[in-house]
């Protein structure tokens, strides 16, 4: 069960690399690996399937950084082409930490995380 869920992992991060890397055209095939393995770490690492986290403040504000979401929303159809304060879009984050995050908890919680998100007013 481990396995299949680190391969899963493995294969939307890889999805989402390859997809980020053709929308951007300053983006690389390098970039895309590399962001490929940072998602195969954080897997193996964490022993779990990242879990979807719409990170927002106490008034529903989203916080995820403008371009830094993983995936599509109602006003966005890519990883990475959210506005910042969209309280649709969501990133990946280790199995079971979102709850934690959206407390302001990042104890942790892995840099590239930490990286897509504003700190809460």
């Amino acid at each position: 069960m481990k396995n299949k869920m680190i391969l899963t992992s493995v294969a939307a991060a890889m999805s989402m690399a390859f997809g980020l890397a053709y929308a951007d055209e300053t983006s690389t095939v390098a970039d895309a690996a590399s962001g490929v393995q940072n998602a195969v770490q954080n897997a193996v690492q964490n022993g779990a399937a990242p879990e979807q986290c719409k990170v927002v403040d106490k008034d529903g504000k989203g916080l995820i950084k403008a371009q830094m979401a993983d995936c599509k929303a109602a006003t966005h159809s890519c990883a990475g082409q959210n506005t910042a304060g969209d309280p649709q879009s969501w990133i990946n984050v280790p199995a079971g930490q979102c709850a934690k995050i959206n407390q302001g908890d990042f104890s942790g919680v892995p840099q590239t995380v930490k990286d897509k998100v504003e700190a809460a007013e």
